[in-house]
């Protein structure tokens, strides 16, 4: 089998990324080996690390793409266009969605050591917690609570997912995860507004 040489080292990191997104998406995160990627390319597997350096850094790169597309579909809500309660169900079926439609990708983010490759996709999670605490700015006019509350909504968002995805909804005898994550949005409204009087 004749292996490609590196003629344009970016072109080549680009199909990298994209090949092992397609795997991921395809098959999970279990899935993604340099062997099996340098078979799909047809190059060798030494120059999948020179490349990419190392399997973290490109599982980084490819969240970095899972979580550029979230962002654009989050940026899509008009945070004016109703209630705050409104404003954040929204946010809420949104994300849902995507990572229903997203799912092994999704679980690649929390999956696997949290290192200096990780770093960069921080500034893409902060901006989608930017988004919620703007959305909560008219109910929690402290930048600390706001802080703290769009990580807790996240947080339950996040956690009703990944137990629905596992299928432990049924040990809290939860049918409905919509209905919940509503209910847990109207209950920390109900907080923040009597904490504000």
């Amino acid at each position: 089998m004749a292996r490609r040489s590196i003629e344009n080292r970016d072109e080549l990191g680009a199909a990298l990324i994209a090949q092992a997104e397609a795997v991921i998406g395809k098959h999970g995160a279990g899935a993604l080996t340099a062997r099996g990627l340098a078979k799909a390319l047809n190059i060798s597997v030494g120059t999948v690390y020179n490349v990419h350096t190392s399997m973290d850094v490109l599982a980084e790169k490819v969240n970095a793409r899972t979580l550029a597309r979230l962002q654009a579909v989050i940026a899509e809500i008009d945070i004016t266009g109703g209630s705050v309660g409104d404003v954040l169900e929204e946010f809420a079926v949104r994300y849902m969605n995507y990572v229903q439609d997203n799912r092994n990708l999704w679980s690649m983010l929390f999956e696997g050591r949290l290192d200096e490759s990780a770093m960069p996709n921080q500034v893409r999670i902060d901006r989608l917690f930017g988004f919620l605490e703007r959305a909560l700015e008219p109910v929690a006019p402290d930048p600390e609570v706001r802080a703290k509350s769009a990580r807790v909504l996240w947080a339950s968002v996040h956690g009703l997912m990944q137990m629905a995805f596992t299928g432990r909804l049924q040990v809290l005898k939860i049918d409905d995860v919509q209905e919940v994550v509503r209910h847990a949005i109207a209950c920390h409204l109900t907080g923040l507004e009597a904490s504000s009087r």
